[in-house]
């Protein structure tokens, strides 16, 4: 059985070498097909993917940022933290509580360093600026933007003097503390001047400015120590680019006004959705063609066949292998037509990549597959070639040998 399918395989390669000007048209025609169809693939997945990845490379994408300054008790933050849309959620104290002045350590060569003013953002564990690290695990721990760290001339592992200042009764009254650098937040993740601290040293900063004492800085005040109760504000991001939007609607909820990037969002995945429908319908269409040509040219060939096929039956070959005959030829066909397919592939891919070239950016591609978007293709390709198969395969199959008797 074995033997005789190797045989009859054998067979089929050497019919396919004697009809070669058809079947390398066969092949033409099914590269025709696929080649144009890994192109456009290419060109939506390389779009959308290079859209997608822009936006989920910045954090700042996910962020949901309040319009102005409320009160915000903690039922507003275990609310909005349990949302299955939040990723990470920290309270932030008014804008003008957020003031801090940050300089080097003085120098025997620098007695008076230079002082900046910055803005103090709350970090904490989950921090998408900080790949799920927080900026500042401790009190006397902060991070840099990237700005902040220009300005400084600070690097990781540096000791910052801080000064946290307050106006009583018209004099000024500046408290300080040492800080050492953890991280610098590239600049493409955060673009302003900013220092990243721990949530206790922004509430202290805020009940400071109150006029409260600070035990645990030592800072003292006309009155005790009491936490904060509301916030003025919070940094809030999504966990996925499709949730930031609903996050926000639930926000507003509560009456509070936010921004985000969500019509971006939507535009980019309005565009990957577009393409993805385009591709299954002009594919679907392309995929119809090739199955039915390819069945056209199949029947045609075993029709010139009969009497062949009918001698093999004669001389003993089942029928369940003349049905094998054709569906060789069927998935050699497909193969040699995906394989030229790759070829006009690699041609076309070079000159579009070459033509957009002027507009895209380092690093970014006009055209992205993956070696299983490949392997897919060629699957999907030899899947184009069953139903022909089985249809000649079937007429094959239903060859009476007695027809070779009646043509000799």
């Amino acid at each position: 059985m074995m033997r005789s399918g190797l045989l009859l395989f054998r067979l089929a390669v050497a019919d396919l070498f004697h009809d070669r000007l058809v079947s390398l048209c066969q092949i033409i025609m099914a590269a025709a097909v696929v080649a144009p169809l890994l192109l456009l693939f290419a060109l939506k997945h390389g779009i959308a993917t290079t859209l997608l990845d822009e936006l989920r490379a910045n954090p700042e994408t996910l962020r949901i940022r309040p319009v102005g300054s409320y009160r915000l008790g903690q039922d507003f933050f275990d609310k909005v933290r349990a949302l299955p849309e939040t990723a990470f959620l920290v309270p932030t104290t008014r804008a003008i509580a957020t003031q801090i002045y940050l300089g080097r350590l003085a120098t025997d060569d620098d007695l008076r360093p230079t002082l900046f003013d910055f803005q103090m953002l709350p970090s904490g564990t989950g921090d998408p600026l900080g790949d799920g690290k927080s900026l500042a695990p401790s009190r006397h721990v902060v991070s840099l933007s990237s700005r902040a760290a220009w300005q400084l001339q600070a690097k990781p592992g540096d000791t910052l003097r801080g000064i946290v200042e307050r106006n009583r009764n018209g004099r000024p009254e500046p408290v300080t503390l040492e800080l050492t650098v953890l991280s610098i937040v590239p600049e493409h993740i955060h673009l302003s001047a900013s220092v990243f601290v721990h949530p206790d040293l922004l509430a202290a900063a805020e009940r400071y400015r109150d006029g409260f004492a600070v035990p645990m800085f030592s800072w003292e005040g006309d009155k005790e120590w009491s936490p904060i109760e509301t916030y003025a504000s919070f940094r809030l991001y999504a966990r996925e680019l499709e949730d930031v939007e609903s996050l926000s609607a639930k926000v507003r909820v509560h009456g509070i006004e936010v921004r985000t990037d969500a019509d971006r969002i939507a535009g980019i995945l309005a565009l990957d959705r577009n393409l993805t429908a385009l591709f299954i319908i002009v594919g679907a269409v392309a995929a119809a063609g090739l199955a039915g040509a390819l069945m056209a040219s199949m029947v045609a060939g075993v029709e010139r066949k009969r009497r062949a096929l009918a001698v093999l039956g004669l001389i003993g070959f089942r029928r369940n292998l003349l049905a094998a005959f054709p569906m060789w030829q069927a998935a050699l066909l497909a193969a040699g037509g995906f394989v030229l397919s790759l070829g006009v592939y690699a041609i076309g891919a070079t000159a579009v990549q070459q033509h957009f070239a002027p507009v895209l950016r380092d690093g970014q591609v006009a055209l992205a597959l993956e070696s299983w978007h490949f392997a897919a293709a060629g699957l999907l390709t030899l899947m184009l070639a069953i139903p022909p198969a089985l249809v000649t395969g079937f007429r094959a199959a239903g060859t009476e040998p007695s027809e070779a008797l009646r043509e000799i």
